[in-house]
């Protein structure tokens, strides 16, 4: 690829090589692009992460099944994480609601505090969950799911958290069915 003169490729790879920084293609003097009417929803969309308190609680739901088990051993809940990620995805949906809809610069500390608080939540029961054992069959593809929806809230909060002056935080104004995100 190098070394060619045309190099064909698809909206993503430019989008990532464009946005990202990382090198997905070679240096380009000119760019042809099929369908350039959709191109800036579809490198808005690979730029854009969305942190909702539904689907935090999805994420609640899909993983606790994983972690019950080593609470109900220690009959305990104090230390349970699928709960510490249910209260921090309480606290995100409290300090969307007092803030409201709109660009956020700066982030208010209410807001910063619950990316936080979701990260760290977030992580901690990614490690609760595990990886799957052995044996597990169908459940091993619904902890993988489950770790899956999990590692990507983690991923898109400690961005959120990160502040990164290239980002453009905003809460979307409420709809109907659709709550502030």
């Amino acid at each position: 690829a190098q070394r060619a003169h045309v190099i064909i490729t698809n909206r993503s790879l430019l989008s990532i090589d464009a946005i990202e920084g990382v090198p997905m293609i070679p240096d380009y003097d000119a760019v042809v692009i099929d369908e350039a009417h959709e191109l800036t929803a579809r490198v808005t969309q690979a730029a854009t992460d969305e942190l909702a308190v539904v689907d935090i609680e999805r994420a609640v739901r899909r993983a606790r099944r994983f972690v019950q088990n080593d609470q109900s051993r220690s009959g305990s809940s104090a230390g349970d994480p699928a709960e510490h990620l249910a209260d921090a995805s309480e606290a995100l949906g409290d300090a969307i609601v007092s803030i409201g809809p709109g660009r956020l610069d700066p982030v208010p500390d209410q807001l910063a505090d619950a990316f936080v608080l979701v990260r760290d939540a977030a992580r901690a029961l990614v490690s609760a969950i595990g990886k799957p054992a052995d044996g597990e069959g169908d459940a091993d593809a619904a902890r993988v799911a489950a770790r899956g929806a999990v590692q990507e809230l983690q991923t898109t909060a400690e961005r959120m958290a990160e502040q990164a002056a290239a980002d453009v935080l905003w809460i979307t104004e409420s709809g109907d069915r659709i709550p502030s995100r």
